[in-house]
């Protein structure tokens, strides 16, 4: 049975609260049942008020136990010793100031008179035993049955965790640590984050470097982590999370965890592959490098397996890699390019500029090839383009031009259009709100209405663009920025061309892999090789994509053009 290291002070209560903006307060309380110190911390900011009272307290009269103002500089801080003669039991602390207040309690009790108590439960053979000896008087060793996150799951984790205790400190750092555990069970992603950072002492874990300013997770392996720890139950996983990760206690747990959050939301093959080759290292020293059968080269087949197979512990992410080495998927990897123009049909599509690939970094319909697009809105409507034969004379585009058959054809059937001069400017770039409209316009694409901070209803292309991220198309950055007047990079287009596909319901199939993949943002991957392998898109003329180069006018028609035309023969 593992040995939890022994805590100075412990929480016995902690609240799930929410900081308003501006000169919040939160507490929380610690005491030491040896010294009869109580430590508060928390936040804080200004003049503040702290009050203790016993919890029996009716009478407004009645004097408190402490009673203080001070001045915060954002962090609680702030202690005091119980008097001698102050009757055990359980105390209030009520901290305020201008920008709110809040509350905490704890039980005051002797560590002295708590030893025969504990000796009772050091010496109870059974699970049945050891309950019972703690519900005779659980405030005589510093239980509150009244605390929300109490019961007797939390008894029952210390059982199963702890053979013996060495003094009633020991008992009640324990107690609180499976309390902390425990809370966590049933809660939404945004108490568990609450509970996590309130509980970071007691849990042995700095939040911070954990979990707030992890590089490792998103906003969704976030979300993803706190509903594991909402769900998990203790303490099954401790010895697995132990083995896999090398930590002991907590941390062990939650490094588990979070490599579960960080694969089960990876967007793409490759994103799995970085998370266990690359992103955490004892995924890839423990479970990738263990693996003799695993080679490299069959990388995509490997973790395209892995992504149907759903981590729910830590036991699973080493069972079900070793699962998909026996059983990857096919592939074809193709390095030479088409003879197809596609998009690229110029080995220089020019260099690029504003946008560097980080254009809808976040989960989105059609981003992997097993998106259910179930979830889209009703309110998102489409129609297929209908391409005549009338075709659209450009003075700039020549009939012996590559482009000439999709600039005109897509120019005849109003797709697209030249400029005030009627010339086409086929070499120029196209930027994303071009490219959103175009699209919008093909399909007669309607979606709910959402706004981007740089995108004023003003703007002639505020309706395309509104309407490209209502049904899905696009999403902008983490800021919510759409950036509409940079150039849209290759990758991106393709990107919004699959995007497309899954709204209309065309499920294309299959992966080809250009020479510079690796250049290519794990957002777009499964796009741009899936489009690769069904012909929609082909390389610059030298196996290359070129992903994060900006695509020209005549480029990004020549796609459009190219799926239009799959879509109708399907």
């Amino acid at each position: 049975m593992k040995k939890i290291a022994l805590l100075l002070s412990v929480v016995m209560l902690v609240s799930v609260f929410t900081l308003p903006v501006m000169a919040a307060t939160s507490v929380n309380v610690l005491f030491d049942s040896e010294t009869g110190l109580v430590t508060l911390d928390g936040d804080s900011l200004g003049v503040t008020t702290i009050k203790v009272t016993p919890n029996s307290v009716t009478s407004a009269g009645t004097l408190p136990t402490d009673f203080n103002q001070i001045i915060a500089n954002g962090e609680l801080d702030y202690d005091f010793y119980m008097p001698d003669s102050a009757p055990k039991g359980k105390y209030k602390v009520y901290v305020a100031n201008d920008g709110g207040s809040d509350e905490d309690t704890f039980i005051y009790f002797s560590a002295a008179e708590a030893e025969s108590v504990l000796a009772d439960i050091n010496s109870a053979g059974t699970k049945e035993e050891f309950l019972s000896e703690i519900a005779v008087n659980p405030a005589i060793i510093g239980i509150d049955a009244e605390d929300e996150n109490y019961s007797q799951a939390v008894l029952e984790t210390m059982y199963e965790l702890y053979d013996s205790y060495a003094d009633v400190p020991d008992f009640y750092d324990k107690y609180n640590f499976c309390l902390a555990l425990c809370s966590f069970s049933g809660k939404s992603a945004s108490q568990v984050e609450t509970l996590l950072k309130n509980n970071q002492s007691v849990l042995g874990i700095n939040f911070t470097n954990a979990y707030q300013n992890n590089t490792l997770l998103s906003s969704d392996s976030k979300t993803k982590l706190c509903q594991l720890l909402s769900a998990m139950k203790y303490p099954n996983i401790y010895t697995s999370a132990q083995n896999l990760t090398g930590k002991t206690d907590f941390p062990a747990v939650l490094e588990a965890l979070t490599a579960i959050a960080c694969a089960e939301t990876a967007s793409s093959w490759k994103a799995l592959e970085e998370v266990y080759t690359k992103d955490i290292s004892f995924l890839k020293n423990n479970v990738v490098s263990a693996n003799k059968n695993y080679k490299s080269t069959n990388a995509q087949g490997v973790f395209s397996a892995l992504l149907k197979k759903d981590s729910l512990t830590p036991a699973d992410l080493k069972s079900n890699f070793d699962w998909a080495v026996l059983n990857p998927e096919t592939f074809t990897t193709i390095t030479t390019p088409s003879s197809n123009p596609g998009i690229g049909g110029v080995s220089n599509v020019g260099s690029t500029s504003g946008n560097t690939g980080g254009f809808d970094t976040l989960p989105q319909v059609g981003d992997t090839n097993n998106t259910d697009e179930s979830d889209l809105s009703q309110a998102v409507s489409f129609n297929n383009p209908s391409i005549g034969t009338a075709k659209a004379q450009f003075p700039d585009v020549a009939a012996s031009d590559w482009y000439h058959e999709p600039v005109s054809t897509l120019g005849g059937a109003g797709i697209v259009n030249g400029d005030t001069t009627g010339a086409f400017r086929p070499h120029d770039a196209i930027t994303r709100a071009e490219f959103a409209k175009i699209l919008v316009s093909a399909f007669s694409i309607t979606g709910p209405v959402t706004e981007f901070a740089d995108v004023s209803s003003a703007d002639w292309y505020a309706t395309f663009v509104s309407n490209a991220a209502g049904a899905g198309i696009v999403m902008g950055d983490e800021n919510k920025n759409f950036m509409p007047q940079n150039n849209i990079t290759r990758q991106d287009a393709a990107l919004m061309i699959y995007r497309v596909s899954r709204l209309v319901g065309v499920r294309y199939t299959g992966f080809k892999e250009f020479k510079d993949r690796d250049d290519i943002s794990l957002y777009a991957w499964d796009a741009v090789g899936t489009l690769y392998q069904n012909g929609i898109i082909s390389g610059s003329g030298n196996g290359a994509f070129n992903p994060k180069n900006s695509i020209t006018r005549a480029e990004a028609v020549q796609l459009l053009y190219n799926f239009i035309k799959d879509i109708s023969a399907k």
